[in-house]
């Protein structure tokens, strides 16, 4: 079940309910479109990418946000499955953005609970492009991604020993059997 909340990004600059134009009542019709919208998004991403729910890397929104025009989607910064959608978002944007959006999610909350990395090496950076470069490269956005998330895992196996902690050394391991199933 997802939820439209306008508490997530109350805060966040540039957003203000009052100016999104939504009713917070039940029978808002911007916001019965707004919901419309969300589901043939959802519908488009399920036809193109069957299963993809159940990738370790989906973003499972439970609370959705609606955001001021303009501002695409953002990541809830609060709390896990918090997401923010622009009210004028197009379908495309949303299928596209979406998975990404779902891998820099399970990223941060790997570091949450985990450190994955020497603080000050530069494991951390070529971590966070790596599984960005698999994303768009999974989800065929980009012809060189591929190339370039191999060059990348490259760099991280390339580490002296001890920049990546075991669960860094983990995940990218895990990186470079994605990479592999998907391009090897």
């Amino acid at each position: 079940m997802v939820h439209h909340s306008f508490q997530e990004f109350a805060d966040h600059p540039g957003v203000r309910a009052r100016q999104l134009g939504l009713d917070r009542a039940e029978g808002s019709p911007l916001l019965a479109l707004f919901g419309k919208r969300l589901r043939t998004a959802y519908e488009m991403l399920d036809g193109r990418e069957p299963g993809w729910r159940e990738n370790v890397n989906a973003s499972l929104a439970t609370t959705i946000t609606p955001l001021a025009a303009g501002s695409g989607l953002r990541l809830g910064s609060h709390g896990p499955g918090a997401l923010g959608v622009a009210v004028d978002f197009e379908s495309e944007e949303f299928v596209r953005q979406l998975p990404l959006l779902g891998r820099r999610a399970r990223l941060t909350a790997l570091r949450e609970v985990v450190d994955l990395h020497v603080p000050g090496s530069s494991a951390g950076r070529l971590l966070d492009e790596a599984s960005e470069q698999l994303g768009t490269s999974a989800a065929r956005h980009d012809a060189e991604a591929p190339a370039r998330a191999g060059r990348t895992l490259d760099r991280l196996a390339a580490l002296a020993p001890g920049e990546l902690t075991e669960n860094g050394a983990y995940f990218a391991d895990e990186l470079t059997r994605e990479w592999t199933r998907l391009h090897g």
